[in-house]
């Protein structure tokens, strides 16, 4: 990560419903919410003229939704892992 350990950014998952952040020049949206049912979904899009969703998925915990997002090939074919070297955090 640019401007923070990428440890504490996986940790701030956890409490933090909404991260922009940039990848390679692009910028991208994450958040989760909890559902009336206490289920969890979380989502994430490039902020382009459309906001185009890259995916959005519930589940029955916030740890299950971001197990998703750290295996989701989100950054043009690369997971978080593979990505996180290149990505800034703006908020979050």
């Amino acid at each position: 990560m640019i401007n923070e350990k990428f440890s504490d950014f996986i940790n701030s998952l956890y409490t933090s419903p909404e991260i922009e952040h940039t990848f390679r020049g692009k910028t991208y949206f994450l958040e989760w919410w909890r559902n009336n049912d206490s289920s969890y979904t979380i989502t994430m899009f490039l902020c382009d003229e459309e906001n185009t969703l890259i995916f959005e998925e519930t589940f029955s915990t916030l740890r299950e939704c971001i197990e998703y997002y750290k295996k989701a090939k989100c950054y043009e074919g690369l997971t978080i892992y593979q990505a996180e070297k290149e990505i800034e955090v703006l908020f979050g």
